[in-house]
């Protein structure tokens, strides 16, 4: 579960309308972020919330998802299939979340990343604040245009598109082989987000020697 949050999302909604409106920068980082006119320090934590997104990389630098997302007919749809890999845990929860289900996605935030009231706070806020510009339901493609009262024509996305796979085998234990499917374009960024959701599943203790 991605654990970066902003402390105030007062202006994040018009930091996103930015994106969508101006041209992609090198690199995506504070300076940038002053450049747009957001100079407050509250908004500084939207940098590592965009790179937890994969909207850019480690260096700053716009990914692909950026690029898509400044698409103003699948932005909401982007956005959304962004929110479900870096937040997979609360769809697991709920596949469609609302504010109905803050404090059952704060308890699960203090849970899964043994986080503090307050920190689990920050991260739920940020959550919903970026929910509301998403669109998560299941097979949505396209979504509301950011900025705009009307909804564009459907494009195809890439989140329709079944990816390739790949199959494998893994000894898990002496007497247990699981068979796995990944997509053949397997990235670090999923190897990471499946890391951090078997870290997320329930375990029995080791026996005591």
């Amino acid at each position: 579960m991605l654990d970066r949050y902003m402390t105030s999302t007062k202006n994040l909604a018009a930091i996103m309308q930015r994106i969508v409106e101006g041209a992609a920068p090198p690199k995506f980082g504070s300076g940038h972020l002053k450049r747009m006119g957001f100079k407050s320090s509250n908004d500084q934590g939207v940098v590592g919330v965009l790179r937890g997104l994969e909207f850019v990389d480690d260096s700053g630098a716009p990914t692909a998802r950026y690029h898509a997302y400044r698409d103003r007919v699948r932005s909401r749809a982007v956005l959304g299939q962004a929110l479900r890999e870096a937040y997979p845990e609360i769809f697991q929860l709920n596949e469609t979340p609302s504010q109905a289900d803050r404090a059952e996605i704060v308890g699960l935030i203090r849970s899964t990343l043994n986080a503090e009231d307050r920190r689990a706070g920050m991260i739920a806020m940020t959550f919903f604040a970026l929910l509301a510009l998403a669109d998560v339901a299941p097979g949505s493609a396209a979504g509301t245009p950011i900025g705009t009262t009307t909804r564009g024509p459907a494009l195809p996305s890439s989140s329709d598109r079944e990816p390739s796979l790949v199959n494998h085998t893994f000894q898990l234990r002496r007497d247990l082989t699981l068979q796995l499917a990944f997509p053949r374009d397997l990235s670090q960024g999923d190897v990471s987000r499946l890391h951090r959701w078997l870290q997320t599943l329930p375990l029995e203790d080791e026996p005591s020697e």
